[in-house]
Parts: structure tokens; sequence; C-alpha cells
């Protein structure tokens, strides 16, 4: 089944702007710059039991480490940029190991230690989680949804969808059994999935655009 044009066109917008910004690790020129969310002051708190929360460094100044990021000023969502703060979640189980496996195969591809030194939007993931059978639940900070895109070509392009294509794009090679990962909110209130047709399509359109070259 081919998919909606709709749906061709955002999955294929979503990967050149994910390959974009892969490339040197910085936004390049000629695309629009990191949008400045209205974020507040303090992440929000995920519901109560409903995702695995990342596990803190032990001895660390959360509220220090915040206070020089902002010091210097790097966005909130990604003021633990040296990874003082953030772990994988504790593998209690072969379903949160095998989403750890994926999460560190994720920022290994990037190059990163832990979310918030990787590169927007894919600061804003909190942590990492099983869904369905080949399925992996990426868990985003809410103030994600404050985003505001000023140009108008990508209006259409949320942030969630540039996460779960984006993720699915560096792991899917590596890891077969993935047929799923879905970017989820802490609040739950928004979502957005990328199967591998979605992947193929993206990929796709994108050599046909590019010289073939995803990140």
């Amino acid at each position: 089944m081919e998919g909606s044009p709709m749906k061709r066109t955002v999955a294929a917008a979503a990967l050149l702007l994910v390959a974009a910004l892969a490339l040197g690790g910085c936004t390049p020129a000629g695309q629009p710059p990191e949008p400045t969310p209205s974020i507040p002051t303090s992440a929000p708190a995920p519901s109560e039991g409903s995702i695995p929360a990342a596990t803190p460094s032990q001895g660390v100044d959360v509220e220090e480490v915040r206070s020089s990021a902002s010091a210097a000023g790097r966005p909130k969502a990604a003021f633990d940029e040296h990874c003082q703060v953030w772990a994988l979640p504790e593998a209690d189980s072969k379903q949160q190991a095998w989403a750890n496996e994926l999460g560190s195969s994720f920022l290994a591809a990037r190059n990163a230690d832990c979310p918030d030194a990787a590169i927007f939007p894919f600061y804003y993931v909190e942590s990492f989680e099983a869904g369905k059978e080949g399925e992996l639940i990426v868990n985003v900070d809410s103030t994600i949804n404050n985003i505001i895109w000023d140009d108008s070509e990508i209006k259409s392009i949320s942030a969630l969808d540039r996460i779960a294509l984006g993720v699915l794009d560096l792991i899917a090679d590596d890891h077969p059994e993935v047929s799923r990962v879905t970017a989820v909110t802490q609040n739950g209130q928004r979502t957005s999935s990328s199967d591998l047709e979605d992947l193929e399509r993206a990929r796709s359109d994108d050599s046909a655009q590019t010289d073939g070259r995803l990140s």
C-alpha cells in the first residue's frame, strides 16, 4: 500500500530536514534557524507510573546544571548537554533492555551520550520503552508542543514527525526487528508514528532530490 500523497510528502520532508540537520551536527546554511519555543521555566512532570523515566546520575546537582546551561544560552530542553544528569531507564525487564539497546544505538548514531547532546529536535527525547511487537516508543518532553515554526514550508511537519522518522532512520538498518517508531509526548496529548513503509518512501523521495545520502 503506497499511502496517501500527504503522508508521503510529510515523511519525505521530515527526513530531508533530519538529514540536513545531521550534516556537521549543526544547522547548515540555507536551513531555518533552530526554532525558539515558548517553554515553561521548568519541565512538566510525567504522569505517575506511565512511562519509564530516565535515571538521574547520583550526586549531581540538577538545578546547578540547569542554571549553568541557562547562563550559557543553552535551550531549556537541552540543558544536560554534557550528560551529567541523564541515564537510560533501569532495564528491569527484557522489553526495557531491548528499548535501551535501541536507544543506545540511536545515540551512538548521533555521536551523543544522551539526548541533550544531540541536535534539534532530538534533545527533546526523554526516554525509550518497548511498545507492541517491533515498536519502539520514544517519550518526548511535552514542551515540544510549544514550538512555533517561522518557515511556512515546514509548518505541516511536526517536530514529533521528525523524531519518529529520524530515530527509525538511524536504527532500522542495524535492527531489522524494528518495524515502527512512535514518538509520544509525556502528557500523552500528541503522538507520531513512522513505520518501514514511511521510511522507504522517504528515502526514495530523498534520493530523487539529493545525491542519495540521508546523513
